[in-house]
């Protein structure tokens, strides 16, 4: 029985207009028989059959169905509801013509996951389609699509039937044939016919209710002890209501018509009156659960989109070439810079060296100071450290105290100076020399602290400049004319000559504009890092060098000032009194006439030098970098001839210039985890001393100069990646609006439509993923040439590098491919999840 109780259904438009569709009515329903709802259009009989049937909610009032009061249902109560109770008959069949007519009928079985093939045969006996099994709908008739969604409507046996219009796209006939199989099945069940056809109500209906505005206008039942036939009564014709005659009734009709006791022509309205409702009692009717098993889903899903596949195809290449991107731009924007230097360290046995980096581009030029703070921080990774200092031994050509920047090297092989001296220990010198023991030939020299010893590869350049005639020569002072450059404790004995004699050779006879090759580049690197420096194994060195005057006994001053003018041009060394027989005591200095005139405007010469008059200065010397290293008031008591750019001070104060101006500007590290340094070396703005890492380290800054554009890339993919995939799981979801509505409208819950349209995305992701991890191994190692050829252009033309800044990784892509896979899901669920809470009907009507 269903009663109802005050309903009301309102309407808000979108410009909240209110439309009041069903207005406060109420009746009950009998458990069988066959009911019409007329009225005009617009009168709220279609919204009545959607409220009773769960498709639309309700505003106000209840409607009690079988005990079940469905207006307080829940969605997932009303899906039970749909499925068990109430079977559906739509003016248009909704049949989903993805699925045979077997499948369509049986749906509503396999919603309550019970078997139909049986039953399917025998409602399609029922309705007259007997063997229409395996049709589709797209195949039948319009009589036979309504008599399969009657057969749908019937196979749940439920305890309610509604119709909306089922015979409003029939013809006569088929709408003959239609209403009497729905009259039969009356018998047994309520029918509820939404109907504007007043002949089909009043012939075949057990009652009829007529709506007009919302409201109830009429409320009529099947007058029992109403005659349909032809009768005279009381000198009158009677006729049936809205009966339609055959020939024979006709003449009859005529027959009667002419007899002169006739006096007029009736017709019977009695045949339905007013209905008194009467309080019966209101049996309960248990809902059965639905649920549709997985295997169902997977079929219904596959059904559904078997018609897609090439746009299944289409997106998933779409969104995979968006990820292989993704994926290369990841690479190369969260490349581990250090990683690729440790892995160069590693591949190639190389030496990590370092120097604070000199911009040549910026016209930079000499060294930056290393400070102790660095260097403590160097220790603190647990590498060891040795230091390399600025001091280096004269070999030919000018003098610069140390190679100022990365050097160029002389394709004659031999020096014009050492880079440095280093103060290590003997154990790293073996390494860095790539010896088993150090053999020092030293031809009887005494030792001493401030000593250096230098490498036979030195050595032979100072033989081969005419320094020296033999090897023997070389131990003990090393002098250039008058001034004292170093003392030489010793040679170590490399080998290097009769290991790369046939390379030095060939690389002898190339021009500075030819290739080299591995092997070439290799001595190169072996030259610049280990055998062009000098060594020291003396913790005391630096003191001991510093105390030293008759070793390096003049100063090369880097960026000077006097008085804060700038006097780099003008004075560039500071020097010995003792050098020219001069006895200076204290902070005096002496100062060349012609130096003198250019800084302070006078007009001093050889013959009025004696009106000199004495005066402090400060005398200031920075690295090129403007890093202080030392500054000094000094007193100027004698203009000099011919000392041009020096400054002569007395030994105290030499020995102090002469310690503040021994610098460390490099770094040797030793270590079996490079990790710690590299990253240090990478945020302090270092630059190894090696042409091969040098160009190393060129081409990774180079790379993150672009991490900002390639953070944009990202982003910008990401977006195409959410575009393209929420686009597909909106679009795959409204193609199918229509078959969801319908699904919906027979009982089918929210879980079951989810896992059928996200089995689409999921497979849109797995042949993402497929195409994605496929894609990304083969484009990796190619898109890594093309980037490694393209930034070997800013390493020096004869390095060829092979550096693997995008690499096969795993790990990356199934990250990616996992924020894929939430990203599509959500493009299903949010749409989804949208429609939970529409309305059937509404679903529906939108597609209609």
């Amino acid at each position: 029985m269903i009663k109802v109780t005050n309903l009301t259904k309102i309407y808000k438009s979108k410009n909240k207009d209110k439309c009041i569709a069903i207005d406060n009515i109420s009746f009950t329903l009998p458990d069988k028989g066959l009911v019409f709802v007329i009225g005009k259009s617009g009168s709220g009989k279609s919204t009545l059959l959607n409220m009773l049937g769960g498709l639309d909610d309700v505003t106000s009032g209840s409607i009690n169905v079988y005990g079940n009061e469905i207006n307080k249902f829940n969605e997932k109560d009303l899906y039970s509801y749909r499925t068990s109770l109430v079977g559906f008959i739509f003016q248009d069949f909704h049949l989903l013509d993805h699925l045979t007519i077997e499948e369509n009928i049986g749906l509503s079985l396999k919603l309550l996951n019970e078997e139909y093939k049986d039953k399917v045969n025998e409602v399609l006996k029922k309705v007259d389609l007997e063997g229409y099994n395996n049709r589709y709908p797209n195949e039948l008739s319009g009589g036979q699509k309504q008599r399969v969604a009657i057969a749908r409507a019937l196979i749940k046996n439920p305890n309610i039937i509604l119709a909306d219009e089922p015979t409003g796209n029939l013809d006569s006939n088929t709408t003959e044939q239609i209403m009497k199989l729905i009259k039969e099945i009356s018998k047994e069940k309520l029918v509820i016919i939404v109907s504007h056809n007043l002949y089909d109500a009043y012939d075949y209906g057990d009652r009829i209710i007529e709506l007009s505005n919302g409201k109830i206008l009429n409320n009529l039942i099947y007058n029992k002890d109403y005659s349909n036939s032809i009768r005279v009564k009381d000198d009158e014709v009677v006729l049936p209501l809205l009966r339609q005659f055959n020939e024979e009734e006709l003449s009859k009709l005529l027959i009667e018509c002419r007899k002169e006791n006739i006096k007029a022509i009736k017709q019977d309205n009695s045949k339905f009156i007013n209905f008194v409702e009467c309080n019966e009692e209101d049996k309960k009717v248990k809902l059965k659960k639905s649920s549709l098993p997985l295997k169902d889903n997977l079929k219904f899903s596959f059904l559904f989109g078997k018609g897609r596949i090439l746009n299944f195809i289409m997106s998933s290449l779409m969104t995979a070439m968006i990820v292989i991107v993704l994926a290369l731009a990841q690479s190369i924007a969260y490349f581990d810079s250090s990683k690729i230097i440790a892995q160069e360290i590693s591949s190639n046995n190389s030496i990590y060296s370092v120097k604070k980096n000199v911009d040549s581009v910026k016209g930079e030029k000499g060294i930056k100071k290393i400070g102790e703070e660095d260097y403590q921080e160097f220790l603190a990774t647990g590498a060891d450290v040795y230091k390399l200092y600025n001091k280096t031994t004269y070999v030919k050509g000018s003098v610069y105290v140390c190679i100022l920047e990365q050097p160029v090297f002389s394709k004659r092989v031999f020096l014009s100076e050492t880079y440095g001296v280093l103060q290590t220990n003997e154990e790293y010198a073996k390494k860095l020399l790539g010896v088993d023991e150090l053999n020092i030939y030293t031809n009887g020299v005494e030792y001493r602290s401030e000593g250096i010893y230098i490498t036979d590869f030195t050595a032979h350049s100072l033989i081969y400049h005419g320094r020296y005639n033999n090897l023997n020569q070389i131990p003990g002072i090393h002098k250039d004319g008058n001034y004292t450059r170093a003392y030489i404790n010793g040679i170590i004995q490399t080998g290097y000559y009769q290991k790369y004699s046939m390379l030095i050779e060939e690389m002898q006879k190339l021009d500075s504009f030819s290739d080299m090759n591995e092997e070439m580049l290799e001595l190169y690197d072996y030259i610049i890092q280990a055998l062009a420096i000098d060594y020291t194994f003396d913790e005391n060195y630096v003191e001991a060098y510093a105390n030293a005057l008759q070793y390096q006994n003049y100063q090369y001053t880097y960026k000077n000032f006097v008085n804060n003018e700038e006097t780099t041009n003008s004075i560039k060394y500071i020097d010995l009194g003792s050098n020219y027989n001069e006895v200076l005591i204290g902070n005096e200095a002496y100062m060349d006439y012609e130096v003198y005139n250019k800084l302070f405007g006078t007009n001093y010469a050889p013959n009025n030098l004696h009106t000199f008059e004495p005066h402090e200065i400060t005398y200031t010397c920075y690295t090129y970098q403007d890093e202080l290293l030392i500054s000094e008031k000094l007193y100027v008591t004698k203009l000099v001839t011919s000392r041009d750019s020096r400054i002569q001070v007395s030994d105290e104060y030499f020995l102090k210039f002469k310690k503040n101006l021994l610098v460390c500007y490099g770094l040797y590290f030793d270590s079996d985890d490079y990790a710690g340094v590299i990253d240090l070396t990478q945020k302090g703005d270092y630059i190894t001393n090696s042409a091969r890492m040098s160009a190393v380290q060129t081409m990774t800054k180079a790379v993150s100069v672009f991490n900002r554009f390639f953070d944009l890339l990202m982003f910008i993919l990401i977006a195409a990646c959410v575009f393209t995939l929420v686009g597909f799981g909106s679009k795959n979801i409204k193609s199918n609006i229509y078959e969801i509505g319908v699904l919906k409208a027979i009982g089918c819950k929210y879980k079951n439509l989810t896992i059928m349209f996200g089995l689409h995305t999921l497979v849109i992701v797995i042949l993402t993923v497929i195409l994605s991890i496929t894609g990304f191994a083969l484009f990796s190692d190619i898109a890594n040439t093309i980037l490694v050829e393209s930034l070997s252009q800013l390493a020096p033309g004869y390095i060829i590098l092979d550096l693997g800044f995008i690499s096969f990784d795993l790990n990356l892509i199934l990250i990616d491919c996992l924020a894929l896979a939430l990203i599509a899901l959500f493009s299903t669920f949010v749409p989804m999840k949208m429609l939970k809470n529409i309305k059937p009907i509404s679903i529906i009507k939108a597609k209609e």
